[in-house]
């Protein structure tokens, strides 16, 4: 039955002034819900530890999730690779310079029908900062790097899957960094850090802008000739030459030799 006050009193007499059920006990629950200033920062600095503990890992699978996410990019665009090759004669998609400049590789996959224009949602490390860019077609030029030749638009280099030896070993699409971007391709830079990825990069030129990147704890995801990827660090072995008289170099290099990779 309602009553107008509570009928318990509190240890210091007075009637606790608020309605409540007869039978309860409202002033009990009053003291009950009062925190000391103490008690309120031991909360907090619990939650602070459960937070310093969990982020770290929630980080951490994060990282792992955009490390799958490009190991699945590369795969899709190792479908891609293959379904040129069949389509030329077993020629590998390039760089190929023409009218004086060097085209994308997405431009040969465009120009086989093997993808829409402007399809490149695949080409992009999920890793990679988010950018902008001035007209889509400017995607074209900052995907995954082409690598695994001297010089990506001559195609006595860059060749075909007839001429490779080792297509398991031999590495042909990678997380590719560029610390140049032209400044006309996005309006507010690319990056927090003025870094993207490039479409080009050639193999035993260390000292070039664009080159392999260590973006995944370390290591760089590599696609290679026969479809499979990968992730490889610093010390990981690729053949010294993939295209160039590979049947009779069967010399290796490792990541830092071939490619002298940037770290993230």
């Amino acid at each position: 039955m309602f009553q107008s006050h509570c009928s318990d009193m509190p240890p210091n007499g007075e009637k606790c002034g608020y309605p409540c059920f007869s039978g309860d006990k409202h002033y009990k629950a009053r003291r009950f819900l009062n925190f000391t200033l103490i008690e309120l920062l031991v909360v907090i600095a619990i939650i602070a530890i459960l937070a310093a503990i969990m982020l770290p890992a929630l980080n951490n699978a994060r990282n792992n999730a955009k490390a799958i996410g490009c190991i699945n990019n590369l795969k899709q665009l190792g479908i891609y690779t293959v379904l040129y090759s069949e389509a030329f004669n077993g020629a590998l998609p390039y760089c190929p310079y023409e009218d004086g400049s060097t085209k994308k590789w997405v431009t040969l996959l465009q120009r086989g029908s093997i993808i829409k224009e402007n399809g490149y949602a695949a080409f992009i490390c999920p890793a990679q900062a988010p950018y902008k860019f001035h007209a889509l077609s400017e995607a074209s030029t900052y995907t995954y790097g082409r690598v695994g030749a001297y010089n990506p638009s001559d195609f006595t280099y860059s060749g075909s899957l007839k001429t490779i030896a080792r297509p398991a070993l031999s590495e042909i699409f990678a997380d590719s960094v560029t610390t140049d971007p032209p400044a006309t391709a996005a309006p507010n830079g690319f990056t927090s850090n003025g870094r993207t990825q490039y479409f080009l990069i050639r193999k035993h030129y260390p000292n070039d802008k664009a080159r392999v990147e260590l973006r995944h704890k370390k290591r760089a995801n590599f696609l290679f000739v026969d479809g499979h990827a990968t992730a490889l660090g610093r010390s990981d072995k690729v053949p010294t030459h993939n295209h160039l008289f590979p049947k009779q170099n069967t010399g290796e290099k490792t990541i830092a030799e071939a490619y002298n990779p940037y770290m993230d």
